[in-house]
């Protein structure tokens, strides 16, 4: 609940900023993705990889560890072919920047 608590935070504060109801400095604004990647490390690799151990086994764990990164990356392709559009939209990356 703790590393929940911590990114959803983190990621309000960003959302504030990119809609102009806050300013962060670049090193803040640094500093919340770095606590963000760090809230979510744990609960998104751990769960997985105990998953794969107690299921895999010593022979079957890297399998199974490697079907979940190929249908991340599968899902993270999706997604990235959205985030294209959305910029190729606006045309600019000048609100995605630090500043």
């Amino acid at each position: 609940a703790m590393f929940l608590a911590l990114s959803t935070g983190c990621l309000s504060a960003q959302m504030l900023f990119l809609n102009s109801i806050i300013d962060l400095s670049s090193t803040l604004g640094s500093f919340l993705m770095f606590l963000w990647g760090f809230s979510l490390a744990i609960p998104f690799y751990l769960p997985s990889s105990m998953f794969s151990l107690k299921r895999g086994g010593k022979e079957g764990a890297a399998t199974i560890a490697d079907a979940f990164d190929v249908s991340g990356f599968g899902l993270l392709a999706v997604f990235n072919g959205f985030v294209a559009r959305v910029i190729g939209v606006k045309g600019d990356l000048n609100s995605m920047l630090l500043h």
